[in-house]
Parts: structure tokens; C-alpha cells; sequence
């Protein structure tokens, strides 16, 4: 039943956010907000505790950046899924669309999270994760993450917390002389997620901070 609160969810979020990924013809700088912002927003990792034995995840929420963006507040969706292979070893993979007004966007992705620490604990997570951006009219993109964290547990919330660094590579589809054919860049950051399990569903609060771009984001996370 879980599970399928958590599809539901999932589908909720799937549609209708407010989003415009076109570029302005005329702006070069509106361009690469563009650009910057979705790479930023693809850089999200999906926080698959330590603790425990449970060996899937399925994680589903919202993320949104605190500035707007031509005056608009863009609400993006966020859809993972993770398996742990080992104690060490955990992969996970990103593979869902979604609609805009103007745009028919397709995230496809994969990473792969590598747990260290002592025998006891390994609450130390390192993770490198790539996921594209297609389906739009005006450009694709490749994101490239790598992310390390520390896992803390405080009370009966459970903290990630760390740093990382996202890069991406950017086509224009339709380059004009104020846009360029191809753009590039890296966004460094650190981030912080907390979460609470509430009978059995894991709800989560995670930010990620840049001076130009910091981002929100809330989740709902079922492992078994």
C-alpha cells in the first residue's frame, strides 16, 4: 500500500509544473540561466541511508530554486531509483518525463554510490552521477555530478550533509548569433537533506546552496 501511495505520488508530480525551458533568442545571459539551472536541478542525488539492511529505494518529490527566473518560480520534478548491490555499493538511475506548457521534457540518468567509514559505520557516502535532459526545443543537455556526504543521525531525524561539484555540457538546437552552439559549466555547492520516517514512508527537506542558485527540495522515499 505504501508503494503504491508513493506511485501516486509520483504521478502527481509528473505534470503541469510551471516551468519555460525556451530560450529568448535575443539573450545570451537568459541562455545560460537556463542552461545553469537545469543542470543544477539534474545534479540531485537520491539519499539511500546506511543504516539498515533495505536494499531498494523509490524516491519522488519536488525541487525549486529560491530565485525566480524571468518571474516565474520553476517547480521541477525529482524521480529515483536506487538498488544496493553491497554493503558498499549502491547504484541508482533516473528515467521518467514530464509535461510543460511548451515542452515535453525526458530525464534519463545513472550513478553510482560508493559507502566507507569503519567496520562498524560507514556513514561517509561518495557519489558520481551523470543524467541528460532531452525532449526541448531549444537544447540538451549532459550533467555530471560528484557529489561526498557525511550521514548523521540527530534525534529521530536522519542528516545528510556535505559538498559536490556539477558540470555540465549544453547543445543549442537552434544557435543563433546571440546564442551560443554550445555551452559549458560547473556549479560548486554544498547541501544538506533531512529526513523523518513516518509509518514506514521516509519524508524528506533537502538544499543545495550556491551563491547564484540554491534550491529546495522535498521528497517522500520508501525503501524495502
Amino acid at each position: 500500500m505504501k508503494i503504491i501511495l508513493l506511485i501516486i505520488f509520483l504521478t502527481g508530480i509528473l505534470t503541469g509544473q510551471n516551468i519555460n525551458f525556451r530560450f529568448d533568442p535575443d539573450s545570451e545571459s537568459q541562455a545560460k540561466t537556463v542552461t545553469s539551472y537545469s543542470s543544477f536541478w539534474l545534479s540531485r542525488t537520491p539519499p539511500f541511508s546506511p543504516y539498515g539492511a533495505k536494499r531498494l529505494l523509490v524516491s519522488a518529490g519536488y525541487s525549486a530554486p529560491l530565485k525566480r527566473l524571468d518571474g516565474e518560480t520553476w517547480i521541477l520534478p525529482d524521480a529515483d531509483l536506487a538498488v544496493k548491490v553491497t554493503n558498499n555499493l549502491a547504484l541508482s538511475g533516473k528515467v521518467y518525463g514530464f509535461s510543460t506548457e511548451k515542452d515535453q521534457p525526458q530525464v534519463v540518468g545513472a550513478g553510482i554510490q560508493y559507502f566507507f567509514g569503519n567496520e562498524e559505520e560507514k556513514s561517509w557516502v561518495v557519489t558520481v552521477q551523470r543524467a541528460d535532459l532531452k525532449g526541448l526545443y531549444s537544447f540538451r543537455i549532459k550533467s555530471f555530478t560528484f557529489d561526498i556526504r557525511k550521514w548523521m543521525p540527530w534525534s529521530i531525524i536522519l542528516i545528510r550533509i556535505g559538498a559536490g561539484s556539477n558540470y555540465y555540457k549544453e547543445s543549442t538546437n537552434k544557435a543563433t548569433g546571440l546564442i551560443p552552439a554550445r555551452m559549458e559549466g560547473q556549479t560548486n555547492y554544498i547541501a544538506a537533506d533531512a529526513m523523518l520516517d513516518i509509518f514506514g514512508i521516509t519524508g524528506g527537506l533537502g538544499l543545495k546552496f550556491h551563491p547564484d542558485r540554491t534550491f529546495l527540495s522535498f521528497f517522500l522515499q520508501k525503501g524495502i
